[in-house]
């Protein structure tokens, strides 16, 4: 237990090479997966909702420990909207969930420098989140009238109070460019954890886990 702590102290106080703080800014379209999955008799079936990308912002604050002329350590701390967007034209309605979270990404990044001052990169690892605050807006359009139904509190563990669990974890992987002290980059978080508050039943599961690609610019100092 000693040793991979031992290694992360190395690590955060850059003794594997030089170090620089950093920071993002950036646009997250975020998405979720929600599929119920059925065993039992209906073993294999399963019924899924299709949502549309919502639009947010995100912003980190980032520690870069450097190994060597190409690899790095990236240790994060951010926000991020996360949320999903679902148009019903059958309905004439329009839902939008908005979901904050504090973020924590923790990445592997390698880059190759192809011209003087300027490097391509790629970035690999993984991202706990916890989710702060949310909103879930219900907008329908009847005639010449529109009307609007709002949920908040949507973080919790209770399932007929919440809609998801706080606590999220995924993979992220994302690349770009470099020029000197600046960048510019894409990326995608593929969230792993089930956040649905609704319990696992005899013959079903809910699954819902969080989605986003994401574009970025930002700064090392």
């Amino acid at each position: 237990m000693k040793k991979p702590i031992i290694l992360l102290a190395v690590l955060l106080t850059g003794q594997t090479g030089f170090a620089q703080f950093g920071l993002r800014l950036g646009l997250n379209f975020a998405n979720q997966k929600n599929e119920v999955k059925y065993s039992g008799e209906f073993s294999g079936d399963s019924d899924k909702e299709t949502y549309r990308s919502l639009a947010g912002p995100m912003l980190t604050f980032y520690y870069d420990a450097t190994i060597d002329d190409n690899s790095s350590f990236e240790i994060g701390l951010g926000y991020v909207q996360r949320g999903f967007k679902v148009i019903d034209d059958s309905e004439k309605s329009v839902t939008k969930a908005k979901l904050s979270y504090l973020y924590f990404p923790v990445t592997y990044k390698y880059a190759y420098e192809i011209s003087d001052g300027m490097k391509l990169f790629g970035r690999g690892g993984v991202y706990l989140g916890f989710g702060l605050s949310g909103k879930l807006v219900e907008k329908y359009k009847d005639d010449n009238e529109t009307s609007t139904n709002t949920v908040t509190h949507l973080f919790g563990n209770d399932e007929e109070k919440n809609l998801f669990k706080p606590f999220d974890f995924g993979m992220e992987i994302g690349g770009g460019l470099t020029f000197n002290n600046f960048e510019v980059g894409i990326g995608y978080d593929l969230g792993l954890a089930n956040i649905s508050v609704i319990p696992k039943g005899e013959n079903f599961k809910h699954i819902v886990k969080n989605r986003g690609f994401f574009l970025m610019v930002g700064m090392r100092f």
